[in-house]
């Protein structure tokens, strides 16, 4: 068994899969990880849609939708890739910096290697193995509800929200939030990731300039 699998707990039948998994684009155009992290996005959104809904079935679709995204989002998924140390087996250009979105990547691909290897119960097995590195949910941050009812009290002003999307073809979402003469920007695939990850940057900002 490689780092990886010794990391993951997991002993891959095809080892092909495992090398693809871990192959940027830069270094091999036609065989990388690019559909193994579109399989494992979609994976991974169901596992944590699945374990949310169990965990917290009494929960209003909103909450429910804050935690999920709060815990497949770039920054979260990122994070996981690094204390697996997925990127000390990366093949990649060496000209190339590797980003939280690289790091994000690579978990997806990887989830998606292992299904592709045997089955959504060994992916499930392997999920509930590593879930404690990213499953903390006893708080709901709504950032932005926290900032708009912040707007109302008085507390913050000028606040303003805006969402566009930057790139049609891949629909990339920038939100732009406006408090206090300051702006803060997120980018998500996703548009109500992107809102959340503005709107933490403010959140953040204001708890800091009222200590």
């Amino acid at each position: 068994m490689n780092e990886v699998e010794k990391f993951i707990g997991y002993k891959f039948k095809n080892k092909k899969l495992l090398t693809q998994s871990l192959t940027h684009k830069s270094v091999n155009t036609q065989i990388n990880y690019e559909k193994f992290e579109f399989i494992g996005d979609s994976i991974i959104n169901f596992y944590i849609t699945d374990w949310l809904y169990k965990k917290f079935n009494n929960e209003k679709e909103n909450n429910l939708s804050i935690r999920r995204s709060q815990l497949v989002s770039k920054k979260n998924l990122s994070q996981i890739s690094k204390k697996l140390n997925l990127h000390k087996s990366i093949k990649i250009d060496d000209n190339i910096n590797i980003s939280d979105r690289i790091h994000c990547d690579l978990f997806e691909s990887l989830i998606g290697a292992i299904y592709l290897d045997s089955s959504y119960g060994e992916v499930k097995k392997i999920m509930n193995y590593i879930s404690f590195y990213f499953i903390k949910t006893n708080t709901i941050y709504d950032f932005k509800g926290t900032l708009i009812s912040l707007f109302k009290k008085g507390k913050i002003k000028n606040f303003f929200l805006d969402t566009i999307i930057y790139k049609k073809d891949k629909k990339i979402y920038v939100s732009k939030i406006e408090m206090n003469g300051f702006y803060f920007y997120g980018f998500d695939t996703s548009k109500k990731n992107a809102e959340m990850n503005s709107a933490q940057l403010a959140y953040n900002f204001y708890k800091k300039s009222i200590l």
